[in-house]
This record gives C-alpha cells, structure tokens and sequence, in this order.
C-alpha cells in the first residue's frame, strides 16, 4: 500500500503540472484556492503535507505571474460550512468528507 504522504506528492506535482500549463494557455494572473486555517495549522506544525500550501512545496506562484487569494485562509472547516450555508450553497456540496463532495461535483449534480 501507497502511503498518504507518497499520494499527496504525486497529486501535487501532477495538479501543478496541468496548473502551469493552463495559466501560460489562459493568461491567468490569480488563483483562488480553498485553503483553511486547519491547512495552514498542519503544515506548520509538520503534521502533513498540505498541496495548496505554495511555499511549503517550494512553489513560487510569482514564477507562474499568479497572485493567490485566499479568502478562507482565516477560519475553520465548521466556519466554511456556515458560510456555505449562508450563501445557500446546497449541502451536499460542503458536506463532512471531500470524497463525496467530490463525487458529487464530478457527477455534476451540484
């Protein structure tokens, strides 16, 4: 068995492989990514290896012309729900585990 660490490599130089190549395509100048406080906690503190967490990577968004927003950087899985729930977002969309919600995402049922 592969481990968690191992996968979480692979995801991300595969993800940042396409990203570059989609900014050059798009003239893109920013990226908005879904970073939340936890994210930035457990790299911090070494826990894991998070993907969107540029500098811990070694990725400088600059090279790529990106500047990163971040609007969820400050608050907590249960706080992204509640704002969720206020922007009416479906439930099923934040719901408590990212395999179904990524599931449903891909399925296009959201």
């Amino acid at each position: 068995m592969i481990g968690w660490s191992y996968r979480r490599k692979a995801f991300r130089n595969a993800f940042y492989g396409v990203l570059a190549r989609i900014v050059r395509e798009e003239n893109a100048d920013c990226l908005v990514q879904g970073t939340i406080a936890a994210d930035v906690a457990e790299t911090v503190k070494g826990i894991k290896t998070q993907h969107n967490i540029l500098e811990q990577i070694g990725i400088d968004p600059g090279s790529y012309g990106l500047t990163i927003v971040e609007p969820l950087r400050e608050i907590y899985k249960h706080e992204v729900r509640e704002v969720a729930r206020s922007l009416g977002v479906p439930p099923g969309v934040f719901g408590t585990s990212t395999v179904p919600r990524s599931r449903t995402c891909y399925e296009g049922t959201w």
